[in-house]
């Protein structure tokens, strides 16, 4: 254990070990990695046994209880922690370093907490954002691990992370990271929003692979802060929800908007990639998309301009700034995602 904390406090900064204790809250007493294998293959089985549970108590209790979005949910977890299982198999090949026990660690807390919230059905709205750490911790596992700067594709960005905190380092504090890569950023909200999603979902440090979804998304570091900021504050931006939150977000506007829509949010399956899911304002058909045109990703202001071009609008909805600022991104403030609109109640006349 003192070997852990040792790392931890040396790679992310902290003042002395029982800061270090603090961020590895849920450690085991005893974290060899056969236990840690053992107690996260555990926390996979009992996951899906709560998972399945909670779809046949969504099913048994019907529409008015849950909701279709809702019992949709739970089968994107169901999936996920099918994933996780599988992925499990491979677990004790994979924890010969301490960084990887670290995020085998980060796996395990968060199927802890996601057993104990599928435990009750009737908190199923948090049920999306849970799918989405879990997913988003086994995307990070399954990364080229062969040095921390491994993971970063952009070739442009790799040095910037090297040069900062060396090529073998997994992980930062998020002031580490915020006094050597950020700029100062004009606008106090850019860095609620950067913060939200780096240190996804609800911890405290960046990793190597969040720097690089956060350089693959928003393009290379000399545009890099200008592109979050422009799309992270800007209209039809809904951050981290699923295609069902979504197409929900769209049919609840439906009869309110008269023009082609479209918003922008993170891709649950892509996570270097953006997904923009769209309404036909004559049909109100919906539909999902991602910025990629034959096996390279688009930049995303570009993609937002052909989009334009082709007919569509950025739909009214903001991410809701005081979510953020409370920490509470992740857990949906308004509108039941986080997200905000300011469609009035009359249908809009057509411009």
């Amino acid at each position: 254990m003192e070997v852990v904390l040792r790392y931890i406090a040396q790679t992310w900064d902290f003042e002395s070990l029982a800061d270090a204790r603090l961020v590895c809250r849920g450690w085991r007493a005893v974290i060899d990695s056969s236990g840690l294998m053992a107690s996260t293959e555990t926390a996979i089985d009992g996951a899906i046994r709560c998972a399945d549970d909670a779809m046949s108590a969504a099913i048994i209790l019907g529409r008015d209880c849950t909701g279709d979005a809702a019992l949709a949910n739970l089968r994107l977890m169901w999936e996920t922690l099918e994933d996780a299982n599988t992925f499990s198999q491979t677990l004790p090949h994979f924890s010969a370093r301490i960084d990887e026990l670290i995020m085998t660690n980060n796996l395990w807390i968060q199927l802890e907490e996601t057993s104990e919230l599928l435990s009750d059905v009737f908190k199923y709205p948090k049920i999306d954002i849970l799918e989405l750490g879990i997913r988003r911790r086994l995307q990070e596992m399954r990364a080229d691990h062969t040095t921390a700067i491994s993971c970063i594709k952009d070739c442009r960005s790799r040095p910037m992370w090297e040069n900062a905190f060396g090529a073998n380092t997994f992980f930062v504090s998020w002031e580490r990271f915020q006094n050597h890569m950020m700029p100062d950023l004009e606008d106090s909200r850019c860095a609620a929003h950067a913060k939200a999603f780096l240190c996804f979902p609800g911890v405290d440090s960046v990793s190597c692979y969040a720097y690089n979804l956060m350089s693959c998304l928003y393009g290379p570091p000399q545009s890099m802060w200008q592109n979050f900021g422009s799309v992270m504050t800007g209209m039809g931006f809904v951050g981290i929800i699923n295609s069902v939150q979504a197409e929900s977000l769209l049919k609840n506007v439906k009869g309110i908007i008269h023009r082609n829509s479209f918003i922008i949010r993170y891709s649950r399956q892509y996570p270097e990639l953006f997904a923009v899911t769209c309404i036909d304002s004559s049909t109100g058909e919906i539909w999902s998309a991602r910025n990629r045109r034959s096996s390279n990703s688009v930049p995303i202001l570009q993609y937002i301009a052909e989009m334009k071009v082709r007919g569509f609008d950025l739909a009214k909805f903001f991410l809701d700034e005081r979510a953020v600022m409370s920490s509470a991104y992740h857990w949906s403030q308004s509108n039941d995602y986080g997200v905000r609109q300011t469609y009035s109640s009359r249908a809009e006349k057509s411009m």
